[in-house]
């Protein structure tokens, strides 16, 4: 075994180490809550306004938080600051602390002439600017953030973030749709190569903590659908490490797993990650919320970390009172 694999060995071995016991007093059952996904949306100035409803009737119920599967604006909206302000200030109007992860909209696809043929990487840095200038969620509660940034060698990546709530550990993570920002020119792939790198080390060490800590599921915030149904695409699948990352992580894992993202528009809710052998992975589940032009609905998850199904997924819909 050479010097590098005998490392990764005892790294994972460590990860593995239980914690002290805690004394009595401090074992307490976490009490059960609540927290809404949504993404792939506004896409306009009037879903915008409907947003705003929106996030005016989540805050009549008792959610922890909301979590927002990227997207803010439409391909064909411009990429362009003041529209990205106006956004990030209507996100701000919600009650409850508001975690967003990076969607292509806002950056992968600002090459398009429609958005303003933007840089992606220049854009992609301006939202970590606006977005992710301090270590507290958005929204009008404070919900601080462990961020990725805190690690010397990925300075860069505040959108990467986890953060632990009633036992329960959620972790944000920069994928994008349009193939996770997969370039097929020639030379090098840089932000893609840098990403795919923070991207693994972020999501090792959050399965590592929640194995570690015995906590009883982990909720994974992603923006792209990372193609679990391998519908086929040209050239290399931006999204091949991450699954094949993820279907180890899920099968050495103890508890449950749910992973929400949008990107295809198409509400779901099932178990699509399967194991070395092609049998689904029992503890993993996926949802993908919401999207426009469907935005007056939205997905609210139960968690009860003291049982053995810790998720129970609803949907709610706008009411008729509030037009």
């Amino acid at each position: 075994m050479n010097y590098h694999r005998l490392l990764a060995h005892c790294i994972a071995l460590l990860a593995l180490l239980p914690l002290p016991a805690l004394p009595e007093a401090a074992r307490i059952t976490p009490e059960p809550f609540s927290f809404v996904a949504i993404g792939d949306l506004p896409y306009s100035s009037a879903e915008a306004d409907l947003l705003k409803q929106i996030l005016e009737q989540i805050a009549q119920d008792n959610s922890a938080f909301i979590l927002h599967a990227g997207d803010i604006k439409s391909g064909s909206e411009p990429c362009a600051d003041e529209l990205l302000e106006a956004r990030k200030a209507l996100l701000n109007q919600a009650r409850q602390p508001l975690i967003l992860v990076p969607g292509d909209n806002e950056w992968t696809d600002c090459h398009r002439v429609a958005a303003g043929q933007h840089n992606p990487a220049e854009r992609l840095q301006r939202l970590r600017e606006l977005f992710f200038d301090d270590d507290y969620a958005l929204g009008q509660e404070k919900l601080r953030l462990t961020r990725q940034s805190e690690m010397a060698k990925f300075r860069r990546y505040r959108e990467n973030v986890r953060w632990e709530y009633q036992t329960i550990l959620f972790v944000g993570l920069n994928l994008p749709g349009s193939n996770n920002n997969y370039q097929s020119a020639g030379g090098r792939n840089g932000e893609f190569e840098d990403r795919l790198i923070a991207n693994r080390i972020w999501l090792q060490r959050a399965f590592a903590l929640a194995q570690q800590k015995h906590l009883p599921a982990l909720v994974l915030l992603i923006q792209a659908n990372p193609n679990f149904e391998r519908t086929p695409v040209q050239g290399h699948d931006g999204y091949r490490e991450f699954r094949q990352q993820l279907r180890t992580l899920v099968s050495q894992y103890d508890g449950q797993v749910l992973l929400i993202h949008g990107d295809s528009h198409h509400h779901q809710v099932n178990q699509p990650l399967k194991n070395a052998q092609g049998k689904p992975l029992k503890n993993f589940t996926r949802v993908e919320v919401f999207g426009s032009p469907l935005i007056n609905q939205w997905v609210r998850i139960k968690v009860r970390p003291g049982k053995r199904n810790v998720f129970e997924i609803e949907t709610r819909a706008l009411s008729l009172q509030n037009p």
